[in-house]
C-alpha cells in the first residue's frame, strides 16, 4: 500500500523533465535559426542588385536621393576627377577666376538693412537667387548648422556671396530645406563655378544631408593654409592676419533656429562669406610665389587646388547609433553646457 506514491511522483517527474528537454530544444532551434538569418544578412555582398533594388523600394522616393553618393567614377565624382587630371598652373588660374579684376574690391561686413544683404525665405525668392547666380563664374559658401538639441543636427542657414556684385544672401535651411537642392544643386555641381569655402569638411557632409547638393570645382582657404604651412588656420587669424579685421566669435555657437534672425546674427553670418573671394586672392598670391621659388611637381599652387577637391570628395553616410551612445553623448553635451 506504501508503494502506489512512490510510482506516481516518479511518473509526475518523467514528465517534467521531457518538457523541460522539449522546451529547451524549441528555444535552441529558435535562437539558432535567428543567429542563421542575421549571418545571411550580414553576409550579403553590398553589390548584390537584387538586394539594392529592395532597399531602394523600401526607402521613401523623397530620401532616395541621399543613397547616391558622389563616387570617384560617375557623376559629380567624375566631374571633380576630370578636374584633378587636367590641373595645371595655367588651367587652375583660370578656374580660380584669378584674371577678373572685379574681385579685387574689397569686402566690408554687410548690414542686412542696407539691401545688400537679402534674406531668403520664401521659395519665390530662392529662385530670384537662382537667377542672380546665372552666369557667375564664382561664389563663396558658408553654412550655420545646429546640433545641440538633436542627435543629427541641421543646417540652419546658408550663406552665399557673389563678388562681382558684392551681394550676400542668408537662405533659410529650415523653411526651404526641400526646395534647396534642387534650386541651387545645378549650380553647386557646375564644374564652370567656383565654391570658395573655408573648412568645409563638415559643410560638403551637411549639404548632402540637408539639401542634396554636391560641390564640383572647390577652393578650400583652409587647406591652401595647411599646404603653405601656415600655424594658425582658422579665419578668424586669417582675418586679423590679411585684412586686420576683429572677428567676433560670440555666435559660434549660437541656436541659429531663431526666426526672425536678430540683425546682429545675420551681419556676423554673411561677413565670413564677404571675405573668402579676397582672402583666396591673397592666398594664391602666395601659394605662386612659393611655387615660382620651388621646383616640385606638382607645385604648391595645383597642390592646394587638388587637395581641395578631394575635400568635396567626402561623403555622407548615415550611420545608425545605439540608444546607449546617443544617452552618452546627451550627458557629454549636458556636461559641456553645465546643464
Amino acid at each position: 500500500g506504501h508503494g502506489e506514491p512512490g510510482r506516481g511522483d516518479n511518473g509526475s517527474s518523467w514528465w517534467l523533465r521531457a518538457a523541460a528537454v522539449w522546451a529547451s530544444l524549441v528555444i535552441a532551434g529558435c535562437s539558432a535559426a535567428y543567429l542563421i538569418s542575421r549571418t545571411r544578412d550580414r553576409r550579403r555582398k553590398p553589390n548584390d542588385q537584387k538586394g539594392a533594388k529592395e532597399d531602394l523600394a523600401r526607402v521613401p522616393r523623397v530620401r532616395q536621393r541621399k543613397l547616391l553618393p558622389a563616387l570617384f567614377d560617375e557623376g559629380c565624382g567624375l566631374a571633380i576627377r576630370k578636374l584633378m587630371d587636367t590641373a595645371d598652373v595655367t588651367s587652375v588660374a583660370e578656374r580660380l577666376c584669378l584674371k577678373d579684376d572685379n574681385n579685387m574690391q574689397d569686402a566690408d561686413a554687410l548690414d542686412p538693412s542696407s539691401g545688400s544683404c537679402i534674406w531668403v525665405g520664401t521659395i519665390e525668392e530662392l529662385w530670384s537667387l537662382r537667377e542672380d547666380l546665372r552666369r557667375e563664374p564664382e561664389v563663396s559658401l558658408d553654412l550655420e548648422h545646429h546640433s545641440w538639441y538633436s542627435f543629427r543636427g541641421t543646417t540652419c542657414l546658408l550663406q552665399v556671396y557673389i563678388p562681382s556684385k558684392r551681394r550676400g544672401y542668408l537662405v533659410d535651411g529650415l523653411a526651404l530645406r526641400d526646395e534647396v537642392g534642387p534650386c541651387l544643386g545645378p549650380m553647386m555641381r557646375d564644374p564652370a563655378v567656383l565654391k570658395v569655402v573655408h573648412g568645409a569638411g563638415n559643410d560638403v557632409l551637411w549639404l548632402q544631408r540637408d539639401f542634396g547638393c554636391f560641390l564640383v570645382n572647390v577652393f578650400d582657404t583652409e587647406v591652401a593654409c595647411k599646404v603653405l604651412g601656415k600655424d594658425k588656420i582658422s579665419l578668424k587669424h586669417l582675418l586679423a592676419e590679411h585684412f586686420g579685421v576683429a572677428k567676433d566669435s560670440k555666435y559660434q555657437k549660437a541656436d541659429w533656429r531663431v526666426r526672425p534672425l536678430p540683425q546682429d546674427m545675420a551681419s556676423y553670418a554673411i561677413r565670413d562669406a564677404c571675405y573668402l573671394p579676397k582672402l583666396k586672392r591673397a592666398l594664391c598670391k602666395e601659394l605662386l610665389e612659393r611655387s615660382a621659388a620651388s621646383s616640385a611637381n606638382p607645385t604648391k599652387f595645383v597642390l592646394a587646388y587638388l587637395k581641395s577637391q578631394k575635400v568635396s570628395l567626402r561623403v555622407y553616410k548615415d550611420t545608425k547609433r545605439r540608444p546607449q551612445d546617443m544617452a552618452m553623448g546627451v550627458l557629454r553635451k549636458a556636461k559641456q553646457r553645465k546643464w
